[in-house]
């Protein structure tokens, strides 16, 4: 009688498959950083992932959850990845018996990362409202690492976990060699990250508006810098547009650094069908004409750009419009807003604004007139580069 025998991969495939996710973590963590870092640097740039409202990982980049400690998630996660390899490394150096490798301390990281995963799927769930497709791969990663982990431990570790994690960081501890030129180096360098690495996602968040000149054209569009503009911006913005809110942060950031060189001028232009029906003809951006409205009014109360902050940041939260939050964040009246959203003096204003976008041709937001021409999307680089040079 034949006897069926069980099969299961050998300790060295394990290993292989768990380093393969390591390094496909990795990977993945570096193009997030790059990533992040071109969101608030680059005008232009726009993630490959970012495909709608809900799966959106600019979207994510953008709201202050994405970094922790004054370090980018995706730089932690470079590191966390890391710290595993450095793990594996440390084993197969110091131990002999493959059996005996440090899979009780592996599992409790990887373990340990799978509940940070679960808390930024709460965050991206309940207070970003987006998902970030790149970083739903290394949620997958994580949780696949801690399987695997575990099964690498019951086939060929130690049955007792407690008692194997502490001899695991006892040796980590006790090895003073690999301890001084493996782990003391990498927590070093942490450190210093976390220290000295430049806080490039603040830009314009904290602009004092005051000390930057401003007002209205005389056909009631904000703007701001430059009395005498070497270089005048109309843009056509979208509460609800993620590349607008990030197009926003950046020329503020530009205008505050060049004040008598740059002039930014606001005009409204949402793809919401309740307000451009011509362009948009099907639901899209609901919402997004009654927070122009809300802006149109904030500039009667030379507030403007104060709202404008506060609007790109709300129109990302749920869809229902809170007014007494918007009144009492802008601390303005609550009554005198209910009312703005049926002024059909605000209103034209807004209708005026989507009839010039329309007759300039333009079907999408962000997009800019600069010296009479059209550039929809981004602003080309040269001409920024000419004028801050």
């Amino acid at each position: 009688m034949n006897q069926i025998k069980s099969r299961h991969l050998s300790y060295d495939n394990y290993r292989i498959i768990f380093i393969c996710l390591l390094l496909i973590g990795i990977i993945d963590s570096v193009y997030l950083s790059i990533s992040h870092f071109r969101i608030y640097t680059d005008i232009g740039y726009e993630s490959f992932c970012s495909i709608t409202k809900t799966l959106n990982c600019d979207s994510v980049s953008l709201s202050e959850y994405s970094i922790l400690l004054g370090i980018p998630i995706p730089i932690i996660g470079i590191f966390g990845y890391s710290f595993l390899l450095l793990l594996l490394l440390f084993s197969g150096l110091k131990y002999k018996n493959k059996k005996k490798a440090m899979w009780s301390l592996i599992f409790i990281t990887a373990s340990s990362y799978c509940f940070f995963s679960i808390y930024l799927s709460i965050v991206s769930w309940l207070i970003i409202n987006s998902y970030c497709i790149m970083c739903i791969l290394n949620h997958a990663i994580n949780f696949f690492m801690a399987y695997l982990s575990w099964l690498i431990l019951r086939r060929f570790g130690d049955s007792n976990l407690i008692k194997s994690l502490m001899k695991d960081i006892r040796l980590v501890l006790q090895t003073r060699v690999l301890f001084k030129y493996l782990f003391l180096p990498f927590f070093s360098f942490f450190i210093i990250t976390g220290l000295f690495m430049p806080n490039y996602w603040e830009m314009s968040r904290h602009t004092s508006y005051k000390a930057v000149t401003n007002g209205l054209t005389p056909d009631g569009s904000p703007w701001i810098g430059a009395l005498n503009p070497i270089l005048s911006i109309e843009i056509f913005s979208d509460y609800q547009c993620i590349q607008c809110k990030k197009t926003h942060l950046y020329l503020q950031e530009l205008v505050s650094q060049h004040p008598n060189k740059i002039r930014l001028i606001h005009r409204h232009y949402p793809m919401d069908h309740e307000f451009n029906d011509i362009l948009v003809k099907k639901p899209f951006h609901v919402g997004a004409g009654k927070l122009s409205i809300i802006a149109i009014y904030a500039a009667s109360q030379n507030k403007f750009w104060e709202a404008t902050d506060f609007l790109f940041e709300f129109a990302s939260k749920p869809d229902e419009i809170s007014i007494k939050r918007i009144a009492e964040e802008l601390n303005l009246s609550q009554r005198e807003l209910y009312l703005a959203l049926e002024n059909q003096k605000i209103r034209e204003k807004l209708r005026y604004d989507i009839r010039e976008g329309l007759k300039m041709g333009i079907t999408g937001t962000p997009s800019f007139i600069i010296y009479g021409a059209l550039y929809e999307g981004t602003i080309p680089a040269h001409i920024i580069e000419k004028i801050i040079e």
